[in-house]
């Protein structure tokens, strides 16, 4: 899949726990505890520049499904 500057891209956390294919763990069944646990990983990607100089804008946001959250990032032209 090719990522275009600006163009948000989105994915559902349960079907990023899917596609990762991690192993069973007892956090993947509660929204609030996906939520939290790939916002910690969220919070260390947030920012960083790609090898293409862009900026990874990445946040959670509420799904249209009221079960889950998704996981929205676009890449960024850095001005620095």
């Amino acid at each position: 899949m090719e990522l275009l500057e600006g163009k948000e891209h989105s994915i559902g956390l349960v079907n990023l726990i899917k596609v990762l294919n991690l192993p069973a763990a007892g956090w993947h069944k509660y929204k609030s505890r996906r939520r939290a646990i790939f916002g910690k990983a969220i919070r260390e990607l947030h920012g960083r520049k790609t090898t293409s100089d862009h900026r990874l804008d990445i946040q959670i946001r509420q799904s249209t499904n009221a079960d889950d959250f998704m996981l929205v990032g676009r890449l960024v032209p850095n001005s620095s």
